[in-house]
């Protein structure tokens, strides 16, 4: 845009530029895999030349799918504790590892931008809140958040020591629990876990929890995650043999109760981490399948924030344990369209990264000899084609734009208000807990939100009053989200409005669900509408994408 003005012979002229924002959305596509000798891996996106990340990474260690893991995740959209936690995880792990550096400089995804945050969502009681603003907490999002600032503390990072010390009351609270169920009891471990990690003799608390779980979980227990935090405990607190004792019969991918906080990929990073760190010696004996089924599961993209931020915990962990210094010399080459393949120089160090030039079509490894190396390639982006169709797979959304009348429209004036009716449902299934549902506004309209309390943070001190009376924590206090003209009763759990969309965030049944809300036409002229779509946080295979299309705004 250029701007001039001018008065009698004096003039001044200033040029600025406005993004204009693609109609489809920023998405993050991981290709992994191991190989022996060499291995050809094509790009399969057509991305907008702008803000475009295509790169390939390849090594002995499984740590160079750090790599992809790290951008998927510094790009993550949604924000709850668990995910800023997750977030950070990256620059707090790796930017000591000299291919990480660049990781420390990221805004909004490192150690400083997480003490802000964590500090604001602490409770009186020493947890952190789900949401910011909100009222919900999950006590092992807040176990998640400390063991990461433990993390910075051990790795000679600033952690202020009053959020460590809140912390740890709310630990001694949780590891002295009897709790209900299998599920709680590995909170309860992971909190008698993190206390030991400080120094804390929690012989008495471990006890404790290994006697109920004998009694009341005889035949689940040993092969599950809670034993590993009870026998890093046990290790921490120089009790040996009832450390080697408890860890001998814990099993990847054995968890007998899949929960919201352990799916299978979560599960098996911290407890590969546990064993890495705590019991480097057993790192021989890892089952001979455990890395491949790592790289699988990134190539299938079945993994979450969470997933990825304790993989890359678990990986920097064993490839610290195993401290290679391996030679092995590697290979990199990238075809463009026309046929025509360049040699990639690799830089030095263990887990080698290099961006690939616009165009390449694929790109190939090599590895010298026949020992095992694991290449991965991030593609990010926009796309330059947006989808056409819908895609239900396990949740199902749908969206019409309305006149006043009820009545669909795809026309209509400046200054007019058009009202955004989504319906959405879980599909073969009861529920999903975690749902979350973006709808990105299409070009020349502007939210409307009724006059009182901001959108973003409703009614904060009315529900932190509320919650406080009723004691405790764990509960889902709903969002009042004035700017919702219709909704089903206790959805949404939170909002998050945008410049360019609305996300909500809430349980989707298996019932049909509803909700509205107003934008107005500030803007003359023949926009796209993008697809607004949902999916899982913690489950990556369940998706919904509407149909898209396009609204015309005339002039009056």
């Amino acid at each position: 845009l250029q701007f001039r003005a001018a008065l009698g012979g004096r003039s001044a002229q200033q040029n600025v530029t406005v993004s204009v924002r693609p109609s489809t959305t920023y998405m993050t596509t991981l290709n992994a895999g191991s190989f022996r000798g060499t291995e050809r891996v094509p790009l399969t996106r057509d991305l907008y030349p702008q803000l475009r990340t295509v790169e390939a990474s390849v090594a002995t260690l499984p740590l160079a799918l750090a790599h992809g893991l790290s951008a998927y995740l510094d790009h993550y959209p949604y924000s709850c504790t668990e995910q800023i936690v997750s977030q950070a995880m990256p620059a707090i792990v790796l930017s000591h590892r000299p291919e990480f550096g660049e990781l420390k400089s990221r805004q909004g995804a490192n150690l400083t931008s997480l003490i802000a945050e964590l500090r604001a969502r602490q409770t009186a009681d020493g947890g952190f809140r789900y949401w910011a603003g909100g009222v919900e907490t999950h006590d092992f999002v807040s176990l998640y958040a400390l063991h990461v600032l433990l993390e910075a503390g051990d790795r000679g990072e600033p952690v202020p020591a009053d959020l460590l010390a809140t912390g740890k009351d709310f630990l001694t609270r949780v590891a002295r629990r009897d709790a209900d169920n299998l599920s709680e009891e590995r909170d309860v471990a992971y909190a008698i876990y993190l206390l030991a990690r400080q120094g804390t003799v929690v012989a008495n608390e471990a006890a404790a929890l290994q006697r109920r779980l004998q009694q009341r979980y005889a035949t689940a227990w040993p092969a599950d995650i809670v034993a590993g935090y009870l026998a890093a405990a046990y290790q921490l607190m120089q009790q040996q043999s009832l450390a080697e004792r408890t860890i001998a019969d814990v099993r990847f991918g054995q968890q007998s109760i899949i929960d919201r906080w352990h799916g299978a990929m979560s599960a098996d990073g911290m407890l590969l981490y546990l064993i890495a760190r705590h019991f480097p010696e057993r790192l021989g004996r890892l089952p001979s399948t455990l890395l491949d089924s790592l790289v699988t599961r990134v190539r299938g993209n079945f993994y979450d924030s969470l997933g990825a931020a304790s993989t890359i915990l678990a990986l920097d962990a064993y490839a610290s344990a195993l401290a290679s210094s391996s030679t092995t010399k590697l290979g990199m080459s990238a075809t463009a369209a026309s046929g025509v393949t360049a040699t990639v120089e690799l830089p030095a160090g263990l887990f080698p990264k290099r961006p690939l030039p616009l165009g390449t079509r694929s790109v190939q490894f090599s590895i010298e000899g026949p020992v095992q190396g694991f290449y991965l390639v991030n593609e990010a982006g926009f796309d330059r084609s947006p989808p056409t169709q819908a895609m239900t797979e396990g949740f199902e959304i749908t969206r019409e734009y309305l006149d006043d009348r009820g009545q669909a429209v795809t026309k209509v004036g400046v200054g007019d208000e058009v009202t955004v009716h989504l319906r959405f449902r879980a599909v073969g299934r009861s529920a999903i807990d975690d749902a979350v549902l973006v709808d990105l506004l299409p070009g020349g309209f502007d939210l409307v939100i009724p006059a009182g309390p901001p959108a973003d943070q409703p009614l904060l001190s009315a529900l932190r009053n509320e919650d406080e009376e009723r004691g405790g924590d764990n509960r889902r206090g709903g969002c009042p989200c004035q700017w919702l003209t219709s909704r089903p009763a206790g959805f949404p759990d939170f909002a998050d409005l945008r410049e360019d969309r609305v996300v909500v965030y809430g349980r989707a049944t298996d019932q049909v669900q509803e909700f509205s809300y107003r934008i107005k036409a500030t803007n003359a002229g023949s926009y796209i509408v993008p697809a607004a779509y949902g999916e899982s946080m913690y489950d990556r295979k369940v998706r919904a994408r509407s149909t898209g299309g396009r609204i015309t705004v005339e002039r009056r």
